[in-house]
């Protein structure tokens, strides 16, 4: 009678095989090692493209093609298709070139579609960051983790690039929100077995809205996760038009306060505290004076470097750029090699920017808006310095009663942080 191995058995047997050293042989490091990514401005010497500034945050779709049917996936275009491997080096070569010229670091996230039905993708991309002398950990991958077994685990642990897993709560929740629930796990757990540290994006709908406080205590367990944060539900792909799918403000505001409480609880008997991005986000803007320009910190996702910084230059209240897509600095590839401002914009022909072979730079940053929330300003403990949302969420807005969904999440975390 056979048996089926545990992740920890297949682990093992991946280790004594060696199935993963050829792929994993890292060459010596000779690029620059920065830290975090601070926003550079528009010069006409760098990035190699007459007056664009530095390509800093490239996302590939290696494909559109995913094993699951998420009930409130954006995406608009859900054909399959890998991505040409001559693609892929075009698309690399222009960040390495822009980071050469510019001496700036760089991030390349793969998304789409899910990017481990394509390994081959992702072991190409971090052979040409490394060959280039950067680090592996300038890359990451944003998966559903269901394709993850003890052998990519291996690899993504050797690599050390970043890895970002959806999941949005328990196996209940998830296999209502995306389906394969088991097999997810069975992922995480196989990451967990190799020690790869791996962030979680929730999406947050009326599916689990009043249950965040699941995510965490799902994640209690896994000593491996770093850190959550939370991605509000878009009007967009399978989710146009379903106003069943999208949280009131009550529900969410519970489901926050929910959240807050046993996230505090699971953190006093974790010996690696998790982090909350979006209470980090509420924490540092809190530290702003009302009065003062002030720095304000964003993350564009969990599979990105850590922390971008804007300097202190901007009087208060001003819009502050949210992220590298707003200054032109960030370009999402489609599989077919059209290129858009970020992830979200992929396959929206209102955002295209061009395609690879001719790239449309001002476009880049031109399709993006500078966000803003559009909410009690005058009763929030935010108000004059409010972090801002991401502009393409703003662009095809989900609103719980009459004020953005964000708006409600950071509301709600600043009056726990601060009561009244």
């Amino acid at each position: 009678m056979s048996t089926t191995a545990t992740p920890s058995q297949q682990a093992s047997q991946a280790r004594q095989t060696g199935s993963c050293d050829q792929a994993s042989e890292l060459r010596p490091l000779k690029g620059p090692r920065a830290g975090c990514l601070p926003l550079a401005p528009a010069h006409p010497e760098r990035g190699g493209h007459g007056q664009a500034p530095p390509l800093r945050y490239l996302v590939l779709w290696p494909t559109a093609a995913c094993d699951l049917d998420c009930v409130y996936c954006y995406r608009r275009d859900r054909s399959g298709g890998r991505m040409p491997r001559r693609l892929v080096t075009q698309a690399v070569q222009r960040v390495l070139d822009d980071a050469a010229t510019s001496g700036m670091p760089f991030h390349i996230q793969l998304a789409g579609g899910e990017p481990t039905l394509v390994p081959e993708v992702i072991a190409q991309v971090v052979a040409m960051v490394t060959d280039a002398g950067y680090p592996a950990s300038w890359v990451g991958i944003q998966t559903n983790a269901t394709q993850i077994d003890a052998v990519m685990a291996l690899q993504f642990a050797q690599w050390g690039i970043q890895v970002g897993v959806s999941l949005d709560g328990p196996p209940a929740i998830q296999d209502q929100t995306r389906g394969k629930a088991r097999e997810t796990f069975r992922g995480l757990m196989h990451l967990a077995a190799f020690g790869v540290p791996v962030r979680i994006t929730t999406v947050v709908s009326a599916m689990n809205a009043e249950r965040l406080d699941e995510v965490v205590l799902t994640l209690a367990a896994f000593e491996h996760i770093r850190g959550f944060g939370l991605d509000p539900i878009v009007g967009l792909g399978s989710a146009a038009g379903r106003a069943d799918l999208v949280p009131t403000t009550e529900a969410l505001e519970r489901g926050i306060t929910k959240l807050y409480t046993a996230f505090h609880l699971v953190n006093a008997g974790r010996q690696t505290p998790l982090q909350w991005r979006e209470l980090d986000v509420v924490r540092t803007a809190m530290t702003i004076p009302t009065e003062d320009p002030g720095l304000t910190h964003q993350t564009d996702d969990l599979g990105s470097p850590p922390t971008v910084q804007l300097p202190a230059t901007l009087p208060v209240n001003q819009p502050r750029p949210y992220c590298f897509a707003v200054t032109g600095q960030s370009m999402a590839v489609s599989p077919a090699g059209a290129v858009y401002p970020c992830s979200q914009t992929v396959g929206d022909p209102t955002r295209c920017a061009g395609t690879l072979n001719a790239i449309h730079y001002p476009a880049l940053a031109q399709l993006q808006t500078i966000p803003r929330l559009d909410g009690p300003c005058e009763r929030c403990q935010l108000r004059r310095r409010c972090p801002g949302d991401c502009p393409s969420r703003l662009a095809a807005p989900v609103v719980s009663g009459t004020h953005p969904l964000m708006c409600v999440i950071y509301r709600t975390i600043a009056d726990l942080e601060c009561p009244s």
